[in-house]
C-alpha cells in the first residue's frame, strides 16, 4: 500500500499532466473523460488526483503511455525526453520542483559511477581474501 506522502506527492501531478492536455486539446481532457478513458471511475480519479488514492496499475500504465509520460514524472517530477514537448513546456512553466530530463540523466550516472566504483572495490577486496 502506497504512504499517504507518496500519494500525497504522485496524485497533483496526476493532475497536473490532465490540465495540460486539457489546455493543448481543450474539451478532450475532463476528469470524466479521463476517468472513462482510463477505466477508472470518475470518483477514484479525482481522489488518485488529490492524493488521497492509489492510482490502479493498469490504468496508471495506460495513462503514462497515452499522454506520452513515464513513471519518473508521476514518480519522481522528472520531465521524460518522450514527452509532448508543449506539454512539457506547460507542466515547467507552471509548476516548481519539476526537474528536468537531462539534470536528472545526469544524476542518475553519477550515482551509476559511484555504485560501480563500490561494486569493483568490494570485487577487489573479496578477491584478496579467496
Amino acid at each position: 500500500m502506497a504512504s499517504s506522502e507518496f500519494l500525497q506527492q504522485t496524485g497533483p501531478r496526476l493532475l497536473w499532466l490532465r490540465e495540460a492536455w486539457e489546455e493543448l486539446e481543450p474539451g478532450k481532457h475532463s476528469q470524466v473523460q479521463w476517468a472513462r478513458r482510463f477505466g477508472i471511475r470518475p470518483p477514484d480519479l479525482s481522489r488518485c488526483e488529490r492524493g488521497l488514492q492509489a492510482v490502479n496499475t493498469d490504468a496508471l500504465a495506460l495513462l503514462l503511455a497515452s499522454t506520452g509520460a513515464c513513471a519518473d514524472y508521476w514518480m519522481f517530477g522528472v520531465m521524460c525526453d518522450v514527452m509532448n514537448p508543449k506539454v512539457r513546456a506547460i507542466l515547467m512553466d507552471r509548476h516548481e520542483g519539476l526537474i528536468d530530463a537531462p539534470a536528472w540523466r545526469h544524476r542518475n550516472e553519477t550515482l551509476g559511477s559511484l555504485w560501480r566504483m563500490s561494486l569493483g572495490r568490494r570485487r577487489e577486496r573479496a578477491s584478496r581474501r579467496t
